[in-house]
């Protein structure tokens, strides 16, 4: 069962603020009296509508400068925003206060802090850490904060139930990828493992789950919080979030992964930083799907990649990404790079599966030449500044 009825509006073209090169990162937040939050070229915006469908919006920034704030998300009152900020360095989880404009420290910790979640009583999930260390850490009201993710791999995209009782997250070891269900108290029980789940989202019911899937053409995904049916419901590689009301789903276009952080990621998918970027510059909703009446659902098959297009994809995005910055570097890293660039494109070749190839890619980001040539007497500039 699938809804096609794409209703054509792209949200933020309606302020004459935005224009065609602005890039939306992640997924709008909702909530139904302040409005709309989300990130757009690392910066915050907040938007409100007076009408019902939220086509008509007025848009005020919240944030500017270099830094690269994502994540927001609504505490339930909605005098304040949660979201993710390298303003300090690295990652870490901030507070603006929409009346008084001050932004804060959230929960400042040692480790890189990303991706957010809040439950209607406030409680607050969020990943802490990158690569195999990235586990889901939760904190409720007046409690200290603690791991909630203590098996092995690497656990990322949490979201918390409306009621703040159950999170779900995405567990990665190996090549195996799968949604699971913990309850604050006990143990985690599997949602999916089918089609590489990933970027789990609660209705605001509490009721259904839409998560997103990359493989082949890519796609949005109905559950329950049981796994009991898989339920394609829309075709493309797109992030969603539930608009208030539950009635509609604002999707935001995904871009392929890459081009990948020097140290942000490990070898076993090689997964930037937090979240996907956008590769449009706007949101569009459409028609929310409703829990099948029977619980016999045909499943509907998503033909996967072959692995050496899969890699090759993700070499030729890395590589351009890399091409453009070493346009400007000295003529010596020049040649460098594009002797190694063709070494690495030899052995990619002949690689026997993804892992292998996701490790090539890793390891050749490790030996390209520097972007800068270094000075006598000063310290070497690293090429991932």
């Amino acid at each position: 069962m699938r809804f096609l009825s794409l209703l054509l509006v792209v949200i933020f073209y309606n302020s004459p603020s935005f224009s065609q090169e602005k890039t939306l990162n992640g997924s709008p937040d909702f909530h139904p009296k302040q409005g709309i939050v989300m990130s757009i070229d690392g910066d915050l915006w907040h938007g409100i509508s007076k009408r019902k469908d939220q086509t008509k919006v007025e848009w005020s920034a919240l944030t500017s400068g270099l830094a690269d704030d994502r994540s927001p998300k609504w505490f339930p009152d909605g005098q304040k925003i949660l979201f993710a900020s390298n303003r300090s360095g690295k990652f870490q989880l901030y507070t603006y206060d929409l009346k008084e404009g001050k932004i804060d420290f959230w929960l400042p910790g040692d480790q890189h802090q990303s991706a957010p979640d809040i439950a209607n009583n406030g409680t607050v999930v969020w990943v802490k850490d990158i690569g195999p260390k990235a586990s889901v850490w939760i904190k409720e009201k007046d409690q200290e904060a603690r791991e909630l993710s203590p098996e092995p791999g690497s656990k990322y995209s949490p979201a918390i139930h409306p009621d703040g009782q159950q999170v779900l997250y995405v567990l990665e070891k190996g090549r195996s990828q799968q949604l699971l269900s913990r309850p604050l108290k006990g143990k985690s029980t599997t949602v999916s493992t089918q089609n590489r789940p990933e970027l789990p989202v609660w209705s605001n019911k509490g009721d259904r789950i839409i998560y997103t899937s990359r493989a082949g053409k890519g796609a949005l995904w109905l559950t329950d919080a049981k796994g009991s049916f898989q339920n394609q419901v829309y075709t493309g590689k797109y992030q969603a979030s539930w608009a208030s009301g539950d009635d509609q789903l604002a999707i935001t276009p995904l871009r392929e992964r890459g081009p990948y952080h020097n140290g942000d990621q490990d070898v076993k998918g090689l997964r930037y930083l937090e979240l996907p970027y956008a590769k449009s510059s706007g949101f569009s909703f459409i028609k929310a799907p409703q829990l099948p009446t029977r619980q016999v659902v045909q499943k509907v098959e998503v033909p996967e990649v072959p692995i050496i297009a899969q890699i090759q994809n993700q070499f030729q995005e890395v590589t351009t990404h890399l091409d453009v910055k070493y346009q400007k570097a000295p003529m010596e890293s020049q040649t460098q790079w594009e002797n190694l660039k063709s070494s690495y494109q030899k052995k990619l070749s002949n690689i026997k599966d993804l892992e292998e190839g996701e490790r090539l890619i890793y390891q050749m980001l490790q030996e390209k030449p520097f972007l800068r040539v270094e000075k006598k007497g000063a310290s070497a500039v690293s090429s991932a500044h």
